[in-house]
Order: structure tokens, then sequence, then C-alpha cells
């Protein structure tokens, strides 16, 4: 469910920022932020699904 989450997250169907929730870009529940936001960050990502600046590539 935390990959499905994230998933979510990445494509801009939900966020982890508070500040960043809109009527359709809904919020991560509270309880399973923590989770959701580990797996973003192991996968290069911020809490809002943007690219973390230190895992792009200027290949």
């Amino acid at each position: 469910m935390y990959e499905f989450l994230a998933y979510r997250v990445i494509t801009g169907h939900l966020t982890c920022i508070p500040e960043k929730a809109t009527k359709t870009k809904r919020l991560v529940p509270e309880r399973l932020r923590p989770q959701v936001l580990a797996i973003l960050e192991e996968s290069g990502f911020d809490g809002g699904g943007q690219p973390l600046a230190g895992e792009q590539s200027g290949e």
C-alpha cells in the first residue's frame, strides 16, 4: 500500500506536503506519511513527487 501511495505522489495525484494540498492533489494521511516519505526518498523524490536536486544526472 505504501508503494502505491508513493507512486500516486510521483504521478501528481497525492502529496506529502500539507501546504501543497489542493482539491485535486490530496494529502497522504498523516499516519501513513512517514513510510511513504521513506519510499520516496529511497527512490530519489521529495514529498511533492519532484526529483531531489542531488539525484538529477547531467549526462
